[in-house]
């Protein structure tokens, strides 16, 4: 990642060797003299369409004004991402070093060129993309995924609760596991998801974790009525709640 700190101690000598004021160089920017001073106290880092005014402001190259190697820098300045990419051996490190300097509009160029994210020789992790795209972007990438066969774990992080539910309804349909979704559905969801499984017959003992402990002795009580084991439960219920359960189950077998 780029050391905002060293960044901004270098605008900071940069200016002052120029004889600007804060205010002077905000000016030259058309920027308010605040983000100058939170670039130079290391709080943010220049837009990267301002990279290239102040490199030629101070007389630099890009490079020199961020301490490092800026081809991916360069490459979005002049919307040539892509080809930047697919013509160097871009490491994922420098890619994510990158993203967080670049627009919503030029992660989506990356993400939507298919070829660039499944050669072998890029190698790049569509994982570290997916903090910078729209809940929108990374529903599609999910549901293709989906589609595809392939795991959508990696997607859940970055998706609306809404369609991480519409998703985990058509794999828990389709027979597939959703256990992965569980820290990312609401109750009222895993309640219903819990139920459905009941239905088909299958166990539920993966969702006891994400319920509350009503709900987990409301399922305990049924499972017991119905004559099946309640030891998955015993770790989520309460001391008195265990102690009711093996009341009811001696009662039943009295009568």
């Amino acid at each position: 990642m780029f050391n905002m700190t060293k960044i901004g101690k270098k605008i900071c000598a940069l200016r002052k060797e120029h004889n600007m004021t804060q205010v002077e160089l905000a000016d030259r920017l058309a920027i308010s003299y605040q983000a100058v001073s939170n670039w130079e106290r290391g709080n943010s880092m220049p837009d990267i369409s301002k990279l290239p005014e102040l490199a030629a402001i101070f007389d630099i190259s890009i490079d020199e004004l961020i301490g490092e190697n800026a081809v991916l820098i360069e490459a979005a300045v002049n919307d040539e991402l892509v080809e930047c990419i697919a013509q160097n051996n871009i490491s994922e490190e420098e890619l994510d070093s990158t993203l967080p300097l670049l627009k919503p509009s030029q992660v989506e160029t990356i993400v939507k060129d298919s070829d660039l994210l499944r050669s072998a020789k890029h190698n790049i992790n569509i994982s570290v993309l997916l903090p910078y795209l729209d809940e929108s972007d990374v529903k599609e990438l999910a549901f293709k995924a989906f589609e595809d066969g392939q795991s959508v774990n990696r997607y859940l992080p970055f998706m609306h609760k809404a369609d991480v539910t519409e998703l985990a309804d058509r794999i828990f349909e389709k027979g597939g596991s959703i256990n992965a979704f569980f820290p990312f559905l609401g109750k009222k969801n895993i309640r219903m998801f819990a139920d459905k499984m009941l239905e088909k017959g299958g166990s539920i003992n993966a969702f006891l974790p994400f319920l509350d402990k009503k709900d987990v002795r409301i399922y305990a009580c049924r499972t017991l009525e119905k004559g099946g084991s309640i030891n998955a439960f015993l770790p989520f219920l309460s001391g008195q709640d265990i102690r009711n359960l093996a009341f009811s189950s001696d009662d039943e077998k009295t009568e």
